[in-house]
């Protein structure tokens, strides 16, 4: 495991705002390297400080009762959010998917090669957790509303341990149109160590990333 995704694990699991997370990690990443320049190995450290969990743990019992308060208001937001999100998505769903769609390729703004090797990218950066390559795929509109914890948070609900990917099904995909609008909605199931996700993307006219939705 690297350092960078044993701290990762470590983050993910302390109970505390997204600015405070990401200061935990720096500091966490400084103490590492600090460790490493002393002649450490990255093993070494690692073992030294203990399993994810552990560390995790150690944090959360000494946070402030107000970054824990924060951290709840800020985690039912985000919560809200998601639903609202899959609301959206779910709704465009019914009015495009079963009265307006179309053949792909039908509107000449998309082709099956492309959407399909859009639809990889995506999958491929959600499990490499590259939130800054993803980030490139989204819309503006879509930036401002999902960020990186808010995307931990949705795959923390269906599984805190998804493990690594072992198949993809086949790639289903629509074209919807709603007056001069068109977007390609995507479903595609894959199947992970221990659990099976089912994920639905809508890519805008522009191959952006307008809609995300993962059970």
């Amino acid at each position: 495991m690297t350092v960078e995704k044993y701290v990762k694990q470590i983050t993910r699991k302390i109970q505390c705002t997204g600015k405070r997370r990401m200061e935990i990690q720096k500091q966490l990443l400084s103490d590492i390297e600090s460790a490493i320049e002393n002649g450490e190995t990255p093993e070494n450290v690692m073992e030294r400080m203990g399993t994810a969990e552990n560390v995790a743990e150690e944090f959360n019992q000494n946070l402030s009762y107000e970054e824990k308060t924060s951290y709840k208001k800020a985690r039912r937001r985000k919560i809200w959010m998601i639903v609202v999100l899959a609301a959206v998505l779910l709704g465009l769903l019914i009015y495009w998917f079963v009265p307006k769609a179309a053949q792909m390729g039908e509107s000449g703004f998309f082709n099956e090669q492309e959407v399909s090797e859009m639809t990889n990218k995506v999958i491929d950066a959600l499990d490499d957790e590259n939130y800054e390559e993803l980030n490139e795929y989204f819309s503006e509109g879509l930036k401002e509303v999902l960020d990186v914890a808010a995307l931990e948070e949705a795959r923390a609900s269906i599984s805190k341990n998804w493990g690594s990917r072992i198949s993809m099904g086949s790639i289903y995909m629509q074209e919807m149109r709603r007056s001069r609008i068109y977007m390609a909605i995507v479903q595609v199931s894959v199947a992970y160590e221990n659990v099976t996700v089912i994920y639905t993307f809508s890519f805008n006219e522009d191959m952006e990333l307008v809609g995300l939705y993962m059970k």
